[in-house]
């Protein structure tokens, strides 16, 4: 399994507006560890992931900003004082949000 984000971007609507966005996927070739994993985190009140098929041979469970940042949570405050992290991608989470104040 491998867990991938694109990172913090900004997308603009037709009506020319620029919003931050940030996005979290989880890709793997086990639909089933997917789902499994999306029952889990919503066990935890973490909601509205998306499971799609890729061109190729594998699967992605996808999260937007209002998942992502339920996510960061549970994975970085949740979990009490554990060292056990990646940094960057907490970098990437911690990022975001300060762009977003």
């Amino acid at each position: 399994m491998e867990m991938e984000m694109f990172g913090v971007g900004w997308f603009t609507r037709k009506e020319r507006r620029r919003l931050l966005l940030i996005r979290t996927v989880f890709t793997s070739c086990s639909r089933n560890f997917l789902e499994n994993i999306k029952f889990r985190l919503a066990e935890n009140n973490i909601f509205r992931g998306v499971l799609s098929k890729g061109k190729g041979n594998y699967h992605r469970l996808t999260y937007s900003i209002f998942g992502s940042l339920k996510l960061y949570d549970f994975m970085y405050n949740k979990l009490g004082t554990s060292k056990l992290f990646l940094k960057r991608k907490k970098d990437v989470f911690e990022k975001f949000v300060k762009m977003r104040l």
